[in-house]
């Protein structure tokens, strides 16, 4: 469940005024079946897919592409320490992300008061 919630996390914030009709559209599943989703009920895996596929469609640059292209490959090919390098390289780049965001929030709640 902790992957169905963090692509449907994903989605919501690429896309927060989406209605439920138009994630269907976007996604191809039905429109009963959307709102049993964001209700709880459990993922298929070509569900999955297609919620992970319209999430990262927004910006349908090479970067993107060729991230998970490069994703794929390393752990296809990299051996278990230097995965394990790689993965500890994109917390910590994601850990400075959030103490940033933070330390944006303390300052602008500090002007606000």
């Amino acid at each position: 469940m902790k992957l169905q919630n963090n692509v449907l996390n994903c989605y919501k914030e690429k896309f927060p005024n989406h209605t439920l009709k138009m994630i269907s559209q976007r996604t191809g599943i039905q429109l009963t079946r959307v709102f049993r989703l964001f209700n709880g009920h459990e993922m298929k895996l070509s569900e999955y897919e297609a919620f992970q596929s319209a999430c990262f469609r927004k910006n349908d640059d090479s970067l993107f592409s060729k991230f998970f292209e490069l994703s794929i490959q390393s752990v296809q090919k990299l051996k278990e320490d230097e995965l394990r390098s790689v993965t500890h390289h994109m917390e910590d780049l994601i850990e400075v992300s959030n103490i940033k965001k933070g330390s944006l929030i303390e300052e602008y709640s500090q002007i606000v008061g």
